[in-house]
Formats: C-alpha cells, sequence, structure tokens
C-alpha cells in the first residue's frame, strides 16, 4: 500500500497534483471505512457471566458476517434477546419482532432461546437459528420473488464397525416437509 506523507513538497504541476493527491487520500478513506453496520444490540439474560460474555461476543460476531454475506435495507436497529426459553404456546428456538417507527426507520428483535423442551441448545445451535432469522427477515425486505430450494444431506445412514450409525447427531431430526419453499417466515 502506498503511504503519503503530508510534509514533503508536492511534486508535479502544484495545485493540479495536491487536488489528485487529496482525491486519493479520500478514496483510500472511504474504502477503508465500514460500510454502514446495523446497530446491533445484545442482551444475554443468564446468570452464567462466562456464558453470557462468550455468547454476547459470538453473536456481535455473527450479525457482523451475517451483515456482509446478507446485508439488510437501512435505517435499521438490530436488537438480540437471548434468554432461557420463549414463551409461547410451542416451544421455539427463536423468533424475531419488527417494530415499524414513525420516521420510517425500523427495529427489529431477534429473540433467542438457550432451551427448548428441556434441552440446552449449544452455541453452533443458537448461532444457526440467529443466522435463519436474519436470512427470513432479510427475505422479507426483497423486492422481488424469492426461492428456497431445500438440501438434505442426511439421506442415508453410515456403518460404522459393521453396524448403521446414527446420521443425525443428537437426536435432532431433519424433516423435508417442514422446508419453505417460498423464503418467508412462518
Amino acid at each position: 500500500m502506498n503511504t503519503f506523507n503530508f510534509r514533503s513538497p508536492c511534486t508535479g504541476d502544484g495545485p493540479e497534483a495536491v487536488r489528485t493527491r487529496a482525491f486519493s487520500l479520500v478514496r483510500r478513506l472511504r474504502n477503508a471505512l465500514p460500510r454502514w453496520p446495523p446497530r446491533v444490540t445484545v442482551a444475554v439474560l443468564t446468570a452464567q457471566r462466562h456464558r453470557r460474555r462468550t455468547l454476547r461476543q459470538e453473536i456481535k460476531c455473527a450479525a457482523r458476517q451475517l451483515e456482509r454475506t446478507s446485508p439488510l435495507r437501512p435505517p435499521i436497529e438490530v436488537g438480540v434477546i437471548v434468554q432461557q426459553f420463549l414463551g409461547s404456546e410451542r416451544p421455539l428456538a427463536g423468533c424475531y419482532q419488527i417494530y415499524q417507527r414513525s420516521d420510517g426507520s425500523c427495529r427489529v428483535v431477534f429473540r433467542l432461546a438457550l432451551a427448548v423442551n428441556s434441552r440446552r441448545l449449544d452455541i453452533d445451535a443458537i448461532l444457526a437459528v440467529f443466522a435463519e432469522e436474519w436470512i427470513g427477515f432479510g427475505s422479507e425486505q426483497a423486492e422481488g420473488p424469492i426461492v428456497s430450494v431445500p438440501i438434505d444431506l442426511l439421506t442415508t445412514t453410515q456403518k460404522v464397525n459393521g453396524r448403521e450409525a446414527d446420521a443425525r447427531p443428537n437426536g435432532w431430526e431433519i424433516r423435508s416437509d417442514s422446508a419453505n419453499l417460498t423464503g418467508r417466515v412462518a
């Protein structure tokens, strides 16, 4: 990367060289600054200090990665609330709520559960739910049609030492009938 020394005299045609260098400096600064990221506020509601800190860092990192790959339309504020379980008529791993303000801005609150059906979720499962919610909300912002193609990689069982192994670890099931072909979140 070329560096610019402000104290050295400009070589070239005087004012034209200064203007060229100024435009070059502005362009490099603009490229160095990150694109408009949504402000992400994370609240992890657990008494375990280490888990709270780890989850907060992982969710903020995931939000930055998701913003790069699937950006949300500005102006928007993002809030994430992680709690033990979500109170609803059926057990949920996550949901999101959208608040529209009078000035046209939007606030979305992603809610994530730490446990579903008395089963504690690990960080990877929580981040997977967060990613699904983010992508689902992003697809609601899209203007054109959305097509989601489900792909199930766990269709056969593997043999380990002459016996069949469970292709779905930890008792989780992946059902093809639960896929939403429109890309919209139910």
